[in-house]
């Protein structure tokens, strides 16, 4: 039978180490955060390392989900408003091309009233050369 070593080290092992500083006071400031070793950091922040997977407890959970709704409703925001501007610039093109077309017809009116007016002068004119000739 082949007996394995038992791994025995004089540094303590990084889980060794979070077990030990499970229990650490929040630090009052950042330089006294960042003068923390890692494990303490991780138990500060609240987070647990496994081997391959990280474990978080409710209130770094809760902080990581409210950064991820954030970005999340951030993002919602953003392509709410591109399709109200996408929609805005389609309703003043609609109206444009409406106003173009009223404004057309009001001009072919003014046109026919002017176009009548003169064929009445024009009429009246050929009456007027033709009474004088006579």
């Amino acid at each position: 039978k082949k007996r394995g070593k038992k791994r025995t080290s004089i540094v303590p092992s990084l889980r060794e180490r979070a077990a030990e500083n499970h229990n650490v006071a929040r630090p009052a400031s950042k330089e006294e955060f960042l003068r923390l070793d890692f494990p303490s950091r991780c138990a500060v922040a609240g987070l647990q390392l496994g081997r391959t997977k990280v474990f978080l407890r409710r209130e770094a959970f809760d902080r990581i989900e409210a950064m991820r709704s954030n970005v999340f409703f951030s993002a919602a925001m953003t392509i709410q408003a591109m399709v109200r501007g996408k929609m805005c610039r389609q309703y003043y093109l609609k109206m444009k091309v409406a106003m173009i077309k009223v404004q057309s017809f009001a001009r072919m009116v003014v046109s026919m009233r002017r176009k009548r007016t003169m064929r009445a002068d024009w009429a009246a004119t050929v009456i007027q050369k033709t009474w004088r000739m006579a």
